[in-house]
């Protein structure tokens, strides 16, 4: 108990969340509820909106999606999601949070044109922020599995609609990497870095892509990898990270949920402390994963026991932040 209290009185920045995998659970289930027959037949709102043991693969760990990718189908919808969120990064005294999720089904579900939409997402982020106290941001987080060019170009429109925005600081790729990514996708993050201002961060090396981790840099210029495990089997793509100063985001429990990592105990992140490659920890889908980033603080005291990492770990979110860049 003293070391949870002593955790959680750090103050913490988190870098990587899906406000989708951010809401409670119990208000996840109200918000469904009302449109329940649009579910999948094999869905069920009491045990499947939640992954508590290791699954076989991002595949099956992406199931609670079949229902939370239906979310916000109305303003007030979103509104109480990113409220809810952000309450339960409040208990873990999370003063800044960059949350990620894409206006392209709030789009689709209200048939409303996509600057609206982004329009939406920032308001509701703004007015929670001060409702709550937390300074929260946005990332768009944009899925391998459907990404076009005609997405592309519409999601470019509505960026340069609201950029002047202050809210929105970056973008994400997320989604399986087996999805193959049309070529206009590189070209979209070097436009939204150097004309739009907005960071990039992406998805790779979740997994075994190694490849995808050196896409992500050397082809869309990212600031951050989200994951980032693959690193540690190269020597080579661990020195340019440091050499660029690109940070890893560490969510320890997701990893170990999607079996990414069999053993927690084995976990890369010894293999980055020793190679001195940059890391923030960060929670992920906290809801869904059932583990907030003060778990993922204990789960690093478990696995490591360095807590001189964890007392500095709020200087090193604030220096990879994108908002502060």
């Amino acid at each position: 108990m003293k070391q949870l209290d002593k955790l959680l009185s750090l103050p913490k920045s988190d870098l990587h969340v899906h406000l989708n995998g951010a809401i409670p659970t119990h208000t996840a289930k109200k918000l469904l509820a009302p449109i329940r027959g649009s579910l999948p037949d094999w869905f069920t709102l009491d045990t499947d909106l939640q992954i508590n043991s290791p699954v076989n693969g991002l595949q099956e760990y992406f199931k609670p999606w079949y229902a939370l990718k239906k979310l916000p189908y109305s303003q007030d919808c979103l509104n109480l999601m990113v409220e809810s969120a952000l309450e339960g990064l409040a208990n873990d005294n999370v003063l800044d949070v960059e949350l990620r999720n894409s206006p392209f089904n709030m789009s689709e579900i209200k048939d409303i044109p996509l600057t609206n939409a982004l329009h939406w997402l920032i308001d509701s982020i703004e007015n929670a922020s001060v409702k709550i106290g937390i300074d929260a941001k946005l990332v768009l987080s944009l899925s391998r599995y459907n990404l076009d060019k005609d997405k592309i170009i519409q999601l470019e429109k509505a960026i340069r609609a609201v950029k002047s925005n202050d809210t929105l600081v970056g973008v994400d790729l997320s989604g399986n990497e087996d999805s193959p990514i049309v070529p206009e996708v590189r070209n979209f993050f070097i436009r939204s870095k150097h004309e739009l201002g907005l960071r990039i961060t992406i998805h790779a090396g979740e997994t075994a892509k190694i490849e995808n981790i050196l896409w992500a840099i050397e082809e869309c210029e990212a600031d951050r990898i989200s994951h980032g495990l693959a690193a540690a089997n190269s020597e080579n793509v661990m020195s340019l990270l440091i050499d660029r100063d690109i940070c890893l985001e560490i969510c320890l429990s997701s990893n170990f949920l999607t079996r990414s990592v069999t053993v927690i105990e084995k976990h890369p992140i010894h293999v980055f402390i020793k190679h001195g490659v940059p890391f923030v920890l960060c929670s992920d889908n906290p809801c869904i994963n059932m583990s907030t980033l003060i778990s993922n603080y204990n789960l690093f005291c478990e696995i490591n026991g360095n807590i001189d990492l964890l007392n500095t770990m709020y200087v090193q979110q604030q220096r990879y932040s994108f908002k502060s860049n």
